[in-house]
Order: structure tokens, then sequence, then C-alpha cells
């Protein structure tokens, strides 16, 4: 028999998980044969060695202590979205394409008054928020073109009496009502915020009269932050009409479970899409 001349070894490393413990198991296999080939021999070394497993590094998202900020749900969308939404929105845009609905030509996104400043323009339009509540677009904004007449900003509205508010407001619901939330607003804003309007979507809430529709409205008139869907009777008739919710109640419900799956792109277009809609071709049954 010849003596082996050559040596061949190969080496496996791999890991074996064993509870929080990790094994790396590492196999040697030598072979060691003769020139030529006649005797051949093989040996299989196997080492173990232990080492604490390094556990996983988890990113805990923490969402905003604002209960009405969307923030959590605007990075991904938590749920599966309705068969055929898109098909269905496509529909809307396609119908909605004449911009003929009463909130095309006299919504709340009012245009910019180049003679004002950009403090004043966004009073305005929160003005134009707190009258559209329970009012039809048209009313709204004849209350507010009677209040810019009379120059309206927050100290001019807070030098006018309550009589005077009234007078050219009386055409939107529950004006009474409203001359009061004006008051009180325009005081806030002055004493507060310097008579602009709380850059905070939870300070926005905190005005007089202003709800979660009007608020998330505001902030992406005023401000190009889009906080979340401003739903108003025409959206939530029209999403459990559509579908694109289950059966909510209140147009807040609505809002959230909207902004469980509508792709955050979506979210400033859909008020005016579909409250234009509600207004021109999807009615409400009587």
């Amino acid at each position: 028999m010849q003596r082996p001349t050559r040596r061949k070894t190969s080496t496996v490393t791999k890991p074996v998980v064993d509870s929080e413990d990790e094994i790396i198991e590492t196999i040697t296999t030598t072979t060691i044969s003769s020139d030529n080939e006649d005797y051949s021999e093989t040996e299989v070394k196997v080492e173990k060695t232990k080492s604490r497993r390094r556990k996983s590094h988890i990113e805990i998202e923490y969402e905003d202590d604002e209960s009405n900020s969307p923030s959590s749900s605007r990075k991904a969308t938590k749920k599966n979205p309705p068969p055929r939404w898109k098909e269905m929105w496509d529909g809307i845009v396609e119908m909605r394409k004449g911009k003929d609905a009463p909130v095309d030509s006299m919504g709340c996104e009012i245009d910019r008054d180049p003679n004002i400043t950009d403090q004043v323009h966004r009073f305005r339009l929160l003005v134009s928020l707190m009258l559209s509540s329970q009012t039809t677009d048209k009313c709204t904004r004849q209350g507010l073109n009677n209040l810019i007449a009379k120059g309206l900003s927050v100290d001019t509205l807070l030098e006018m009496d309550d009589a005077e508010i009234d007078e050219c407001i009386k055409m939107v619901g529950f004006h009474n009502k409203k001359v009061d939330y004006l008051k009180r607003t325009a005081q806030i804003l002055k004493d507060k915020y310097a008579s602009d309007i709380p850059r905070r979507f939870s300070d926005v809430l905190s005005l007089p009269g202003v709800g979660p529709k009007m608020g998330h409205l505001l902030m992406q008139f005023a401000w190009g932050d889009i906080q979340g869907i401003g739903v108003d009777v025409h959206v939530h008739r029209i999403s459990n009409r559509l579908g694109w919710v289950k059966n909510t109640k209140t147009p807040e419900a609505t809002r959230k479970e909207l902004e469980e799956w509508l792709p955050f792109e979506y979210w400033p277009q859909i008020n005016r899409l579909i409250v234009g809609f509600g207004q021109t071709v999807c009615s409400p049954v009587s």
C-alpha cells in the first residue's frame, strides 16, 4: 500500500438556533488519498460553539397624542381597500370634469386676495369654514362676502358689534350661535396667536365651533398641511353608499375608516370631489 500523499480539506459552518442561544456548528471534512487513488481515508470533525443569540431590533412607532391626528395612518394604510374603489373613483372624476357644482365656485377654499396679507387670508378661510356648517355653499359665500365688504380681519371683526355681524351672516344656519363663535375665536387668535390661526391641529380644534372637518380642511387650505380627510354629510353619505365604509353612523366615524385604507395622496382631493358629486349627481334619497 502506498503512502498517502494528498490531503483535501473542506469546512462548512452553519448556525443552529436553539432557544435563545445560537449554536455555531463547524463541520470539517478531510480526505487523504494516495497519488494513484487506490487508497483514501476521510475524517469528519464536528465542532460546536455556543454564542448568545442577538435579539432582533423591533422598531416601535408611537401614535400621536392627538386622537384626531392621522399621523400614524398617513404612513401606511392599515386595511385592504374596498373592491373596485379606484374604478369608482375614476368614474366620479370623469363625471366631475365640468366642475359645475356649487363647491367648485363657492366652496370654502376661497381665492387669495392679492391686496391682503397671508395672515388675513388664513383668517378668512377659517371664517368661511365656520360659516359653512349646516349651510349651503351659496349662503356661506354670501355671508363671507358681506363680512369681507366690512374689511374682514381679526381686528375689524372684534370692532363690530354682534348685531352688525349677525346682519352680515343672517342667511347661514345657526347664525346667532356663529356670531358668538366668531367673536370668541377672533379674541383667542388676537390674544394667543398674534391674530393668526394656530399652526397645530390640536390648537385649531380648541377654537369655539371648530370640529374635525373644519380643522382638517383649514390645515390643508391655510398651511398646506394634510392632517386628515375633511368629511361632511356628502362624503359621509356617499362613502356609505359606495361601500367604502361599513355603515358608519357619523362623519367622524367615516373619516377614521376612510383614513385606514385610502392612500394618502387622495386625501386632499376627496372632499371637493365627493361633495361636488353629491351636489350634482348622487343626491340624497328621501
